[in-house]
């Protein structure tokens, strides 16, 4: 393992590149002792089954929109530091096994598909309120809210001769242009979670506050978890933002076209990988008062006022556990 001259550890370019573009996350999942179910050709983890780990050594956790390999899992779910998590798969490789490394990294970005068009309403909301209001406890009022505003409505669409309800959640860019929408299905026995294809993410799922002078930005990870903490204090005066996943360009965005927003509240998941995500997230703030709200019970939100919740928490400060300086992976 090499340091530097202040003592630090630190990695080399060619490490990076071998972390990042070759290491297997299912080899070093298995290696970890994870308990993984294989399903065809493919391993899932019991506890996550929207978790995918494929033999070519790339994961997938399709409920938070992530992926990539080894590094990407050591550092999105176990929330080791970037350092560490280089050094722990590349820093014991010979120059040799790295440098081939450099020629796997993509020499572009693919070019995304042509936004898509949104998905057909339907003729009425009888099962989106059903689903949202019986089933995940949220206030009728508030998905009245989100219908009208154009932020949520129910699709119906017909495949192989049966018919098909959706709860659709609009992305919208800073214009108020469609950009894309998550779908999640409104039948509780048959889960259906999945962007629609095309969608732009870089904005998130915003539910602005009716005065359109925020005082706070509240940050989730998943709509109907912003839909709850709505449920749980309707009309404070803040904008609600889920990332859709833990990736940081929704919140980068949001802050850069709102600089009047001076506080950001991180009311991601209670679990390792949320925690570890508002470490990582809130670091990259400048500028802002940073705090963090956590569910007195339950993994999130929706949880939270399943089991009964009734108010919100005080938010705390957020302290950070880490100076290191981590960059995007």
């Amino acid at each position: 393992m090499a340091t530097s001259k202040n003592g630090k550890n630190y990695y080399t370019k060619e490490q990076y590149q071998y972390a990042k573009y070759q290491a297997s996350a299912l080899e070093y999942a298995l290696s970890k002792g994870y308990q993984l179910i294989p399903k065809g050709q493919y391993y899932t983890m019991p506890e996550h089954d929207s978790m995918v780990f494929a033999p070519n050594g790339m994961w997938y956790w399709n409920s938070r929109g992530l992926k990539g390999k080894a590094l990407d899992f050591m550092f999105h779910y176990e929330g080791k530091n970037l350092v560490d998590a280089v050094l722990e798969l590349a820093g014991d490789k010979e120059p040799s096994q790295l440098t081939a490394a450099i020629t796997h990294a993509p020499s572009q970005k693919p070019k995304k598909p042509p936004t898509p068009l949104p998905p057909k309403h339907a003729s009425t909301t009888e099962r989106i309120f059903h689903y949202l209001c019986k089933e995940r406890k949220l206030d009728k009022n508030v998905v009245i809210h989100l219908i009208v505003k154009g932020l949520l409505y129910e699709e119906i669409k017909f495949q192989d001769g049966k018919e098909f309800h959706n709860a659709v959640f609009v992305y919208n860019n800073p214009s108020g242009q469609f950009v894309g929408a998550f779908l999640r299905g409104l039948n509780p026995r048959l889960p259906y979670k999945h962007d629609l294809y095309g969608s732009c993410k870089d904005y998130g799922w915003l539910i602005p506050h009716p005065s359109r002078e925020p005082e706070a930005l509240y940050v989730f990870e998943a709509c109907i978890d912003a839909a709850s903490h709505m449920t749980l204090s309707p009309w404070e005066k803040a904008d609600r933002l889920s990332l859709e996943g833990l990736a940081p360009k929704p919140l980068l965005n949001y802050l850069a076209n709102h600089p009047e927003v001076k506080r950001v509240v991180f009311c991601l998941d209670n679990d390792l990988a949320g925690r570890a995500a508002t470490q990582r997230l809130a670091q990259r703030l400048e500028g802002v008062e940073v705090m963090v709200q956590i569910p007195p019970n339950g993994k999130d939100w929706n949880e939270y006022l399943k089991n009964g919740g009734t108010k919100l928490p005080q938010p705390e400060v957020f302290l950070p556990l880490s100076n290191t300086p981590e960059i995007e992976i």
